[in-house]
């Protein structure tokens, strides 16, 4: 187990058995902490209208745990919704997942300067992204994506699993 990793755990373990119950954001605050290696602080994305080079995304889950397939659904719908936004570049797989129960945070490398638009709005594709990984991608209009697919989504959300959603960048 990496450092960080053991005290994500650690300090996630000593707000569960604080006597006061922990928040999701305390739990959000925690991570910011223990995660924070690099010189520059997490700054709340929704707060943030500038350039970044690194996304992370914190989520409350009403489970313990969830599959490895809802990972790949919470990066398919966030690289969903900020190609849609900011018609960028791609973005990558998660660099860093810390997951325990009740909660995960993933990261990933995103280049915001690689934008085809001219002012890109960065607070409304982390709306978007938000609403995608609860909702999923829009639901298809049409059968161009073959036989089948009008009424049904490219990347299905976490649904009522995820009960609150928080995006930081930096």
């Amino acid at each position: 187990m990496h450092n960080k990793d053991k005290a994500l755990r650690d300090s996630v373990e000593d707000f569960l058995n604080d006597p006061k119950p922990a928040t999701f954001a305390d739990l959000v605050n925690a991570a910011n902490i223990v995660l924070d290696d690099a010189n520059s602080p997490w700054e709340d994305a929704s707060k943030y209208g500038d350039h970044f080079s690194e996304i992370r995304v914190d989520i409350e889950l009403a489970m313990d745990s969830i599959p490895k397939e809802a990972i790949d659904s919470i990066s398919g719908c966030i690289g969903y919704a900020l190609k849609q936004t900011i018609a960028g570049e791609s973005l990558s797989e998660p660099t860093s997942i810390d997951e325990t129960p009740f909660f995960i945070s993933l990261e990933f490398f995103y280049d915001s300067t690689k934008t085809q638009r001219d002012d890109p709005d960065f607070i409304e594709a982390f709306e978007q992204a938000k609403a995608m990984v609860i909702e999923g991608t829009p639901v298809r209009k049409t059968d161009r994506a073959g036989e089948g697919t009008k009424g049904t989504r490219l990347v299905d959300g976490l649904g009522a699993v995820a009960k609150s959603v928080k995006f930081f960048v930096r």
